[in-house]
């Protein structure tokens, strides 16, 4: 699947979440290896099967003692809060429990499956090729910011790459975002990785960015372009096996190096 990546990340996403409807909309697996186990168990005297997610609050909401609209109110989320839940009821209800005590029950499809972006400590790695220069690198993550128009936040990264090729090194930094809510509305799982270059003169526009899609159903991050066809090539395996946000950010800088053609990495080791 391919995206049009022809306006600023943080704006990406105004008008890919039109598709999604309260109704339709499917939640997302958790990154962070969401486990949904068969056995069931007891929450405020209701069946549930166990379930450990993360969801933003897409607006106000009731929290209701049994998963059923005509229970009785026992409190209220606002929208865009974060939540965790622990389990989900028949018709479309999930389990909420909040700082370890059980409060009820919310509707899932008024709640955003989100993932969690930000990492416990650097990434550190070494990329290399036939024809690309060796690189170490290291992601360090910076924050959190908004979506423009959306509920859901994105994590914002900052690579440091240090490479070398034939006597020449380069030292230069590059941003990184991931989405954590997803964008498209077939199952909810398919969410945003993008490198940014700035600073380049060969480029024409203002940035250089790489895309890829991290689907957190089939476990797996798909290269899906460069806004400069000119300056990118095939990667000769454009999906790869992840199992969790971190593996993908690493995946994502893999492709990268190996996406990025000749002419860009020559530009590159001249900075």
């Amino acid at each position: 699947m391919k995206m049009t990546r022809l306006i600023k990340p943080k704006l990406l996403f105004a008008f890919l979440f039109c598709a999604y409807s309260f109704s339709g909309m499917s939640p997302a697996v958790n990154a962070q290896k969401t486990k949904t186990v068969s056995t069931k168990a007891q929450f405020m005297g209701s069946e549930i099967t166990p379930l450990n997610r993360a969801y933003m609050v897409r607006k106000d909401v009731n929290i209701r003692s049994k998963p059923k609209t005509g229970s009785k109110k026992v409190g209220k989320l606002k929208q865009g809060l974060r939540i965790s839940t622990v389990g989900r009821a028949k018709g479309g209800w999930v389990a909420y429990r909040d700082d370890g005590k059980d409060v009820g029950f919310v509707y899932e499809p008024v709640l955003y499956p989100v993932i969690e972006s930000a990492l416990k400590a650097e990434l550190q790695g070494i990329v290399s090729g036939k024809k690309r220069p060796k690189c170490n690198y290291i992601i360090r993550f910076v924050g959190k910011s908004v979506a423009e128009g959306q509920i859901f936040q994105i994590g914002d990264y900052e690579i440091d790459w240090h490479c070398s090729q034939k006597g020449k090194s380069a030292d230069f930094s590059a941003l990184m975002f991931l989405t954590e809510g997803a964008y498209n509305s077939k199952g909810g799982t398919m969410h945003q990785i993008t490198i940014d270059v700035f600073d380049i003169s060969i480029i024409l526009e203002e940035v250089l960015s790489t895309n890829f899609l991290y689907n957190t159903k089939k476990n797996q991050l798909t290269y899906d372009g460069a806004s400069q066809k000119r300056l990118e090539r095939t990667p000769a395996k454009k999906v790869v096996d992840v199992a969790s946000v971190s593996e993908a950010l690493k995946a994502a800088v893999s492709l990268a190096h190996e996406a990025w053609n000749d002419l860009l990495w020559a530009e590159l080791l001249k900075q």
